[in-house]
């Protein structure tokens, strides 16, 4: 039952042999595992950038009819090869206020969203490399333990591209009568884009790590300098999307295709984006910090040529969460299993667990009730995690997990048999085993 407990997340018994042997197998498969998942985390998030979007759509469209307006047709309605000069010196000119005024409401718009981003970048954390995190407990609870520097980190990024546009026309205007200005108007850009490279590893730090928010912005931008290659690879990989559609738009002049990106980064875009964002912060992290850390598992997900089932083993590569919480670092180190649980003492000595295998068939509303009624403290003992793997009548499996008020029950793969673990304080293993009638 230990081995099951502490295996992947959504299987059976579970061997070394069966992990990913390297960083590719182990993204490929969490992201088919957790792709679900993924889409129900950005359809939250998606909320937090809705005000941004709508700022960006606005002035997209506004430039596109500002410069339609320069386009010249005859008496037929044939458009013209000739542009008027007067016209294009408008309507560029009415532009750059558009894109003036909306980088400043972009500001609170990208502030509000970092929080968001934090709690975001905890669960995809998670997920690439294979942890169980609740889309919603999960989610919330990084948001309330990180969000001063969230909102910290969003405002400057809100604010780098404002101050880069204004120092760029500022020093571009002044490089007409003397060249020398290029050189602060070059350094500029260089910043703003050196801050973009640096905030792939903000978020994923600031969830991960105990650390004050100078220590996460000077070391953000010594991995983004160091690891520089990866760092700009990341930062164009996410920019593909919208690279892609913009481009099918100008050849097509179609508005369904920017419908169609909206609907991507609905569903599915800025999920997939920081999942990208953690599968490789993680793999940098634990080149570059983990490593460095005495007692911190690195690889996380991944087969180890020195795996072994010991249960001190599996207590010790589960208690390095670096979780933000009101406690010691030392506390820290003792986490069991999940940041929901109690910390500074040993699972032994104040949890227990009940755990039994059983070929019964389920159905899904009978393991949430079941699941439901485990938050009656006064019967079954006070249970803070719940985990298992059960067959159903018309030959499916469902997997499911259970905190204090949050249930999570989906289908997945099958298993040689059902199993059912229950951990808590107190329990009552005879109404555990009625409850679940085995």
């Amino acid at each position: 039952m230990n081995s099951y407990y502490y295996g992947k997340s959504g299987k059976g018994d579970y061997t070394p042999d069966d992990l990913p042997k390297n960083r590719w197998q182990l993204f490929l498969e969490m992201l088919r595992t957790r792709m679900s998942g993924l889409c129900r985390m950005n359809l939250m998030y998606f909320v937090a950038w809705l005000p941004a979007m709508i700022a960006i759509a606005l002035c997209v469209v506004s430039l596109i009819m500002t410069l339609a307006g320069t386009v010249q047709v005859d008496e037929t309605g044939a458009v013209l090869d000739t542009i008027d000069q007067t016209a294009l010196r408008e309507a560029m000119r009415t532009s750059n206020d558009m894109i003036f005024v909306t980088l400043l409401i972009l500001i609170p718009c990208i502030a509000i969203t970092g929080p968001f981003t934090a709690g975001l970048s905890y669960v995809t954390r998670n997920w690439a490399r294979d942890e169980h995190a609740f889309p919603w407990a999960d989610y919330k609870d990084a948001i309330k333990a990180n969000w001063k520097q969230g909102l910290l980190v969003s405002t400057i990024t809100g604010c780098v591209p404002f101050l880069v546009y204004i120092c760029w026309r500022f020093y571009g205007d002044m490089a007409v009568g003397n060249a020398v200005w290029v050189i602060p108007q070059m350094l500029i850009l260089m910043l703003g884009i050196l801050w973009a490279l640096a905030v792939t590893y903000m978020y994923p730090m600031m969830v991960t790590y105990q650390m004050n928010f100078r220590t996460i912005i000077r070391n953000s931008f010594i991995l983004a300098v160091g690891r520089l290659p990866g760092s700009v690879g990341i930062r164009l990989l996410h920019c593909v999307p919208t690279a892609l559609f913009t481009v099918i738009f100008l050849l097509t002049l179609q508005p369904w295709v920017l419908l169609l990106l909206f609907a991507y980064y609905l569903v599915f875009g800025f999920a997939f984006s920081r999942f990208i964002t953690a599968s490789f912060t993680n793999a940098v992290f634990d080149k570059y910090i983990n490593s460095r850390i005495e007692g911190a598992q690195v690889n996380r997900g991944l087969s180890q040529e020195n795996d072994d089932d010991d249960d001190d083993d599996h207590d010790h590569e589960h208690h390095h969460h670096h979780d933000h919480d009101d406690h010691d670092e030392d506390e820290d180190e003792h986490h069991c299993c999940h940041h929901h649980h109690h910390h500074g003492h040993d699972a032994d000595e104040v949890f227990q667990s009940w755990g039994v295998e059983t070929p019964k068939k389920f159905t899904e509303e009978e393991i949430r009730n079941a699941l439901a009624a485990l938050d009656n403290g006064e019967t079954y003992g006070i249970v803070l995690r719940a985990k298992g793997i059960v067959p159903t009548a018309d030959g499916t499996w469902l997997h499911f997990d259970h905190v204090p008020g949050e249930i999570d029950v989906r289908t997945g793969t099958a298993a040689v048999t059902g199993r059912l673990c229950v951990i808590g304080s107190k329990l009552d293993e005879k109404a555990l085993a009625a409850l679940f009638g085995v």
